[in-house]
């Protein structure tokens, strides 16, 4: 299905929602629905459907395809997509009395909204924002309403949308603001902002450009809304009582709204048996279900005290209380429904930052030795991975602490445990920026040195040992004494794998010739005591057998080891 067909049924399913002409456009789009493959064109026209069905009463057919227009985007793997149709959800599953699932939907659509820039998916975005602002709406919450509302029109205002949808984004604006401007905790900066908001709506609606229902209903409307409150002109209410509405064929929902703001109008006028008439006319369909409740409390508040002012006690009392009734019922949900809600996102944070602080922590440790403060051996291992694969020389020291089984078992492990931290101590000072610092396992340290010679890590290396050897142990005990041992190899990090023998042979022969000395030059290389490649990739006496008496070390293939 082509663009143009898509956007036809969506003005379709627009007038349905409005006009209540649902018959034709549900039919339409079910047809197309049943011929649609790709799940991008079934996300857009499910959602059109449940646009299209809102003017009915029951809200579960709207919601059900609402719910599988957010299964379809999933599948199309679209951010901009999801984010609309999980607000459009939103507010149909609200309607069905699932405010935790709602407000999950909702707060769906506002992470991926914040992540997702506006000038990306205008239409979606910008679809986004205004079915958020009718969720929002319904609780009643209208100062994230506004905020919803004024970032729908800001995306609608920079592209080049339909009139009719920048004529309903603009109408959400103006309906919002001026519910929040209704609340006491407005303060005198907030309405000043939100006046400004309405009056840029009602310019538009005004103008050339939207449909007659908006320019001869909508505008004076509005703006009567705001003279009412004693923040518009006073001309706009006596506009408003001229105003020939005979020949508009405006949305349901919509006119009852313009008959309530009427009503209010000759109720100012003391025109009271007309008030009356009017909104009664007004609750005939603000009462539906898919009425916003807070214009049905508000005309309901209106009509009781037009019925005490004509006298009518008994029936002004009656609106009364079922306002009441109906502010109670709608307090105890909400609230019931919201705690549950708010404990259970609690939770879910907590857990969510639990999990991030392991994690972090996790990390850490995996990269650091607790005990040491250098790099753990896993690090180690992809530092090693990686001079591997990216080429390069340099140098490697392998340093062993002489008998320290021998201080754990004299001194304890508590101690043993000071020495290796202060070990590790002594060979980040010793360091340079670029150097590799890795414990490899009990007492044994690796240090790699990128483009380091043999020579240079010899000097490295006596110097630690030196270091090593005059260190003052008395604060931990005067009989404390520590020696090191090293080797040393250098060459193409291509072959880590025998880098990693060839400093294990030295270290070796150092041990064997007595201890606390350092073995960086080429001599009698013997057989390895165990494997020694921190990645795994050698691991056998065989391999480093092949390297020493094959032809490799001294192939023109193969650089040098020193």
């Amino acid at each position: 299905m082509d663009r143009e067909a898509l956007s036809e049924l969506e003005r379709a399913a627009v007038r349905s929602a409005f006009h209540g002409e649902e018959n034709d456009a549900i039919a339409g789009i079910s047809r197309a629905l049943a011929s649609a493959t790709d799940s991008a064109t079934r996300c857009e026209l499910l959602l059109d459907r449940a646009v299209a069905q809102q003017i009915d009463n029951d809200p579960h057919p709207s919601a059900r395809d609402a719910l599988a227009a957010v299964e379809a985007a999933e599948a199309v793997g679209q951010d901009d997509r999801i984010a609309a149709a999980a607000a459009v959800a939103a507010g149909f599953v609200l309607r069905t009395g699932d405010l935790d699932r709602s407000v999950d939907l909702a707060v769906r659509a506002l992470v991926i909204l914040s992540e997702t820039p506006p000038a990306s998916a205008p239409a979606s975005v910008m679809r986004a924002f205004n079915a958020l602002s009718v969720f929002f709406s319904r609780l009643a919450a209208f100062e994230l309403a506004v905020h919803s509302a004024r970032l729908a029109w800001d995306v609608a205002d920079g592209h080049d949308f339909d009139p009719s949808t920048r004529s309903i984004v603009a109408y959400n604006v103006c309906s919002c603001a001026l519910e929040r401007l209704r609340a006491p905790d407005c303060d005198t900066a907030e309405v000043t902002d939100l006046v400004t908001a309405i009056h840029q709506s009602i310019a538009y609606l005004s103008s050339d450009e939207p449909s007659e229902t908006a320019g001869r209903v909508v505008a004076p409307t509005m703006a009567a809304e705001l003279a009412l409150l004693g923040l518009g002109d006073p001309m706009a209410i006596s506009t408003l009582q001229a105003l020939d509405t005979d020949t508009i064929d405006a949305p349901p929902q919509m006119w009852a709204w313009h008959l309530l703001v009427r009503s209010l109008v000759a109720s100012r006028a003391d025109e009271l048996q007309l008030a009356l008439e009017l909104v009664d006319d007004a609750l005939v369909t603000l009462a539906l279900p898919a009425s916003e409740e807070h214009n049905l409390l508000r005309a309901m508040r209106h009509r009781a005290d037009l019925r005490r002012r004509l006298g009518d006690f008994e029936g002004a009392a009656d609106d009364l209380e079922a306002v009441v009734e109906r502010l109670h019922r709608a307090q105890v949900d909400q609230v019931g429904r919201m705690s549950a809600q708010i404990r259970h996102r609690a939770d879910s944070e907590i857990a969510r930052t639990r999990v991030r602080r392991e994690a972090s922590v996790l990390a850490e440790q995996m990269a650091l030795d607790e005990v040491t403060g250098v790099g753990s051996r896993r690090w180690l291992s992809r530092m090693v991975d990686e001079l591997t694969s990216g080429g390069g020389s340099g140098a490697l020291i392998m340093l062993d602490l002489d008998h320290f089984k021998a201080i754990n078992d004299t001194f304890g492990h508590r101690t043993g445990d000071e020495v290796l931290s202060r070990v590790g101590s002594v060979l980040q000072s010793t360091s340079r920026s670029g150097d590799i610092v890795a414990r490899f396992g009990g007492e044994e340290f690796i240090l790699i040195l990128p483009n380091g010679t043999i020579e240079e890590a010899t000097t490295r290396a006596e110097r630690i040992t030196d270091r090593l050897r005059t260190l003052d142990w008395t604060d931990l005990d005067p009989a404390l004494h520590l020696t090191a041992s090293a080797g040393i190899a250098a060459g193409e990090f291509e072959h880590t794998s025998l880098l990693f023998e060839l400093a294990d042979q030295r270290l070796y022969i150092a041990k064997s010739e007595g201890r606390d000395r350092v073995v960086g030059v080429p001599g009698p290389l013997q057989a390895t005591r165990r494997a020694t490649s921190p990645s795994g990739a050698v691991s056998s006496d065989a391999v480093f057998s092949e390297a020493v008496s094959s032809d490799a070390v001294s192939s023109d293939s193969v650089s040098p080891l020193a």
